[in-house]
C-alpha cells in the first residue's frame, strides 16, 4: 500500500486503491487500519459522483466496484 498510495491521480484510482487495500486486508487489521481506509474511502465518496464513475467504467469493472463497496457496507 505505501509503495502505491501516492501514484495515482484521479479520485476513481485512490478509491479503488483503498477498497483493495481493505479487502484484501480480510479482517486482519487493527480497528485504527480499517477506520482509516473506511474514512479515506467515504471523503473520496464524497468528492466523485459515483454514478458517472460508475457509468464510465467497463461494464464488468463496475460491477466489480458495486460488489466490494456493498460487502464494505458502504453501497
Amino acid at each position: 500500500y505505501s509503495e502505491l498510495e501516492n501514484s495515482f491521480d484521479l479520485p476513481v484510482e485512490k478509491l479503488m486503491l483503498e477498497i483493495l487495500a481493505l479487502i484484501l486486508s480480510a479482517g486482519r487489521s487493527s480497528e485504527k487500519v480499517k477506520k482509516y481506509h473506511l474514512d479515506m474511502i467515504r471523503g473520496l465518496l464524497k468528492e466523485i459522483e459515483l454514478s458517472s464513475v460508475l457509468n464510465d467504467l467497463p461494464s464488468d469493472e463496475a460491477a466489480e466496484l458495486k460488489k466490494d463497496l456493498r460487502v464494505l457496507g458502504l453501497y
